[in-house]
């Protein structure tokens, strides 16, 4: 169905509901058909089956909670692992999210971009064990403890110290949030807006900005966004503050019950409740408006500055390529590739206009250029790995047709912020290179990718 006829049938429930009504009921069946849910299901997946139905789930999606899954046993990718148990999803604001052990130095200070790239990220990086994961939560609690017990150097760092008792007193408020601004079929993500220890590699910066970018995007265009809450912002800044002050690095304190979004296992999806949430919001649209519902999915992400990036904005569609690919569809591929050539041809209007310094290439669109190989900015993660980005767990298992990875150079995040109507502009270009796509109306020209990786 055409991105135009759906923006008919969107504007008729606009007028017919507001948006400020619109709550989520997440009943989501564990057996649902045709939909990959458990950990051996979906490190087996058949792809022809992720984006089947999910009967009885009527949900709307304005504030969403799912409750973090009980781990009887973390996945691991070269072991069987028990099945997870799988609390009752709760209706309410937001989420939480667990479990995630670091081992590696954390990234120096000024090093944005190269956040948590190594030699040996096409490699399988296992899954914490139970044990391990509970061996580094004590430890984790005894750090946090040491800091905010001891004495404080000035007032202000008093301070802090009692803000941060408060943000840690309840370790069952939520961490990440679903927020509805529309009802536009259309997911915003922003997974690096707090700094986050990965599995087997250094820890992941923070990303500074893509938390009000992927907001303000999302009220533009209507749409829906997923995020760690302002609250969780506020203490994993306060954590990484107080561990760079100990001269430890800061990743030391950093919660390893928080996992990264953008670096899961094929076999803790199912017990993820970000991963779960993305599914929560595509079912809802998919129940509300009709199966066949064309949706688009956007990853906020940062980079470095010129020259350390060759461009200011760097567009990964390696998780829609992998997928049509592997469909065996060529109109597929056709798909993928139209849509990289109206996202290039939409956004550039938007960034020439900006006057963005230094003066280099405004954008890139890549792919990776062979399939077992890890393309950095690509959006997806080599099948080596067994992980999964946002943009492959949206296409691969939420059934969205179109999912993005965009990266942002510091002065294009910066600019953005400063000029709204250029931020406005922004928003506008996706959603017309998404219609371009859905209806065929593009040019036949080659995209700036390093190699031809539409053959």
């Amino acid at each position: 169905m055409e991105v135009a006829q759906q923006e008919a049938e969107l504007q008729a429930a606009v007028s017919a509901e507001s948006t400020s009504d619109i709550t989520v009921a997440t009943d989501l069946p564990q057996e649902a058909a045709g939909v990959t849910t458990t950990p051996e299901a979906i490190a087996s997946k058949d792809v022809s089956k992720v984006h089947g139905s999910l009967p009885g789930a009527s949900m709307d999606v304005s504030k969403v909670h799912g409750s973090a899954p009980v781990i009887s046993e973390v996945a691991t990718p070269s072991r069987k692992v028990c099945a997870p148990t799988t609390p009752e999803p709760k209706t309410i604001a937001v989420s939480t999210g667990r479990a995630s052990l670091g081992g590696e130095p954390d990234v120096a200070l000024g090093q944005e971009a190269n956040m948590s790239v190594n030699e040996e990220e096409d490699k399988l990086v296992e899954s914490p064990t139970k044990a391990n994961f509970d061996q580094a939560l004590v430890a984790w609690r005894r750090e946090v403890n040491t800091v905010t017990s001891g004495p404080t150097s000035s007032e202000e760092e008093a301070e802090e110290v009692e803000e941060l008792l408060v943000l840690l007193e309840d370790d069952s408020s939520p961490r990440f949030a679903v927020t509805v601004e529309g009802v536009r079929p259309m997911l915003v993500t922003a997974p690096h807006c707090i700094a986050l220890l990965r599995d087997g590699q250094p820890a992941h910066l923070v990303e500074e900005y893509t938390a009000a970018i992927a907001q303000a995007l999302t009220q533009k265009v209507n749409g829906t966004s997923l995020m760690w809450t302002p609250a969780e912002q506020r203490r994993v800044e306060l954590l990484w503050s107080f561990g760079k002050k100990r001269g430890n690095g800061g990743w030391q304190l950093l919660d390893p019950q928080n996992r990264d979004p953008n670096f899961l296992s094929a076999l803790e999806l199912a017990q993820n409740p970000w991963h779960q949430l993305m599914l929560r919001t595509a079912v809802s649209w998919r129940t509300s408006l009709h199966q066949d519902v064309s949706m688009l999915h956007v990853d906020v992400h940062g980079c470095r500055d010129p020259p350390h990036t060759p461009s200011h904005l760097t567009v990964g569609l390696g998780a829609m390529l992998t997928e049509a690919r592997n469909s065996g569809v060529p109109e597929r591929v056709s798909l993928v590739k139209a849509f990289g050539e109206a996202l290039e041809e939409e956004l550039t209007k938007v960034l020439t206009s900006m006057r963005l310094w230094p003066k280099v290439q405004m954008i890139r669109v890549i792919v990776p250029t062979a399939w077992d190989k890890h393309m950095r900015f690509a959006g997806a993660w080599a099948p080596s790995t067994q992980r999964h980005t946002q943009t492959q767990q949206a296409v691969s298992y939420a059934g969205f047709a179109y999912s993005v990875q965009l990266e942002m150079s510091k002065t294009l995040r910066r600019a953005l912020l400063q000029n709204r109507p250029a931020l406005d502009e922004f928003g506008g270009a996706l959603i017309a290179a998404w219609k371009k796509a859905e209806q065929g109306d593009t040019k036949d020209t080659p995209l700036s990718a390093d190699a031809n990786p539409w053959r």
